[in-house]
């Protein structure tokens, strides 16, 4: 078995019917299974993975108790025959080739530190706003600063993107995904940051290896989106100390004051990008505000 394919899941049965319909549709892959972890699920994702038995050929469902990502992923790569795991959401729709691009990738990469991202952008059925586009200029996805092959950004870790990732199963071994993160963000940075910092991982970015994302967002979801974020923040920077994820004073100050009442209104009619970086670094830092008080001694 080549490439493994994990997808955690929790209720979304008719967009992961979708997405194993695409993976269904590769042409010309080498040998690769589809393993889907069900996190808790309660609705009909159980009925969907049996009728897309009769589609893909090497597919698994396992269900476990609710739990997080990091964890069903865990438990899906546990269970992966393949050489390489890659990592997608239940709402990523893959290319035709995608698998094909992925192992190709390795192959040309052999070494068991190369890691390959392929592009992921958003789905064309979506109608992109102002937000979404905000999202993927570093927000969300920064393939902007990227270039073909190796990513030599001095961080190349903040690069691991769950949505469209693979490694050799006997590298992600050495450091699975860490069972302390509970909500949204961080625990695929923080798994890459330890692959990076103690075993050299190196990420080869194959754009030619692509995915749509099949998730709309408003402004509406902003502001929930950014407090688990800087939740999760939060715990990364407990966990790596000699990290700096977290801006204090001056650079927690500047990122801020764009959302003042005399900034705020003219970012939104005539600087859109100022606009939602400003909220967004607002709403990172409103669950610390309870937590800085209480740790004081």
């Amino acid at each position: 078995m080549e490439l493994s394919i994990i997808i955690p899941t929790y209720n979304r049965a008719d967009i992961l019917r979708r997405c194993l319909e695409h993976l269904a549709r590769q042409e010309g892959a080498p040998t690769f299974e589809v393993i889907v972890v069900g996190d808790g699920c309660t609705d009909n994702t159980k009925d969907i993975i049996q009728n897309s038995k009769l589609k893909i050929k090497n597919l698994k469902y396992i269900e476990q108790p609710p739990s997080q990502q990091g964890i069903a992923r865990n438990r899906g790569a546990r269970e992966a025959q393949g050489r390489i795991v890659c990592f997608i959401g239940d709402d990523i729709f893959v290319a035709p080739d995608f698998v094909k691009r992925h192992v190709e990738a390795h192959q040309k990469h052999p070494e068991e530190f190369a890691a390959v991202l392929g592009f992921t952008t958003w789905h064309p059925e979506l109608p992109i706003n102002a937000y979404m586009h905000f999202l993927e200029r570093g927000w969300q996805f920064n393939y902007p600063m990227l270039t073909p092959g190796l990513i030599t950004h001095p961080a190349p870790y903040k690069f691991f993107y769950t949505s469209n990732v693979s490694l050799k199963k006997s590298f992600f071994q050495k450091e699975p995904f860490d069972d302390g993160f509970q909500g949204y963000g961080w625990e695929d940075i923080e798994l890459a940051y330890r692959l990076w910092n103690r075993h050299g991982m190196q990420i080869f970015y194959a754009p030619e290896a692509k995915a749509y994302h099949y998730h709309a967002f408003t402004e509406a979801d902003l502001s929930a989106k950014m407090r688990q974020i800087g939740r999760a923040a939060k715990v990364f920077q407990e966990k790596h100390p000699e990290l700096a994820v977290i801006p204090k004073g001056f650079g927690k100050w500047r990122r801020t004051v764009g959302v003042w009442p005399i900034f705020l209104p003219l970012f939104k009619r005539f600087w859109t990008f100022g606009y939602y970086y400003f909220l967004s670094w607002r709403e990172f830092f409103k669950d610390f505000k309870n937590s800085e008080k209480a740790e004081v001694p």
